[in-house]
């Protein structure tokens, strides 16, 4: 079964029928303006410029942050988590995180 739980079950055997795979389906399930918002706001808390962060507009499975090469911080929200919960895990995540190499404000 898909993994997408923004999608509801009629919707779901359509997309069985016409053999949509759950990498396909994920693009499917959309990061929304508002939670973009909620995590620039995050970042900006931290002082970090929002040219420095970048947000994949398709949800993940679990979600991750990765420091780039090129000193960009990638944020991926997950699919199958509360966005909220995931945001104040964010939060505690980024304490933790070395970000001296990201560009601040």
């Amino acid at each position: 079964m898909l993994r997408t739980q923004q999608i509801d079950a009629t919707h779901q055997n359509l997309l069985k029928k016409l053999r949509v795979t759950d990498a396909l389906a994920r693009c499917l399930v959309p990061v929304r303006p508002e939670q973009i918002i909620k995590i620039l706001e995050l970042t900006d808390s931290f002082n970090i410029h929002r040219e420095a962060v970048t947000i994949p507009l398709g949800a993940e499975k679990d979600g991750s942050v990765t420091l780039l090469p090129d000193g960009r911080l990638r944020i991926v929200c997950p699919e199958d988590m509360g966005f909220d919960e995931w945001l104040k895990g964010l939060q505690v995540q980024l304490g933790k995180t070395d970000l001296t190499r990201l560009v601040k404000h």
